[in-house]
């Protein structure tokens, strides 16, 4: 699978509001190269993430693990291996130097980025975990398909 990366996903708008009133696009365009990276798969890519610096993409697969890639180039930089079923969803800490990932193992994985290694891996969910966010530098947000949003303190 080829994934193209371009400056179109600039266009995510973020919450946050400019001072004339208008949506604040997040990261900004002009953060990336124009012309787009190809990352290539071996399995289906089912979520993907920035990192805040915009030079890490994260890739959340099908093949249960989190890769890595130069955003500028699309070089693989390393594979981050623990789910035990598919990655549904990625969010990097405000800093970048963190990583949490949840899958249909019903886990959420925090992975220290500078190490490779897995920080925590949390437990709780009855069904898949479909969404994963930074709340702040402690504090970690997850929901699942039973209708529960669960916050970790890390």
């Amino acid at each position: 699978m080829r994934l193209l990366l371009s400056s179109a996903l600039a266009l995510l708008v973020a919450s946050s509001l400019r001072a004339d009133g208008k949506p604040q696009a997040f990261p900004e365009p002009t953060q990336f190269d124009a012309r787009p990276a190809v990352i290539k798969q071996n399995d289906d890519a089912l979520a993907l993430a920035y990192s805040p610096s915009g030079e890490v993409v994260a890739v959340a697969g099908a093949d249960k693990t989190v890769k890595l890639f130069a955003a500028a180039s699309g070089k693989p930089l390393d594979t981050l291996a623990g789910h035990t079923d598919a990655v549904t969803c990625l969010a990097f800490s405000r800093d970048g130097t963190r990583l949490a990932s949840g899958g249909y193992d019903k886990k959420v994985r925090v992975w220290d980025l500078a190490t490779k290694k897995e920080l925590f891996a949390l437990a709780g969910h009855q069904n898949p975990v479909l969404c994963v966010a930074f709340l702040n530098d402690n504090t970690l947000l997850s929901g699942g398909g039973a209708r529960t949003v669960n916050s970790w303190r890390l």
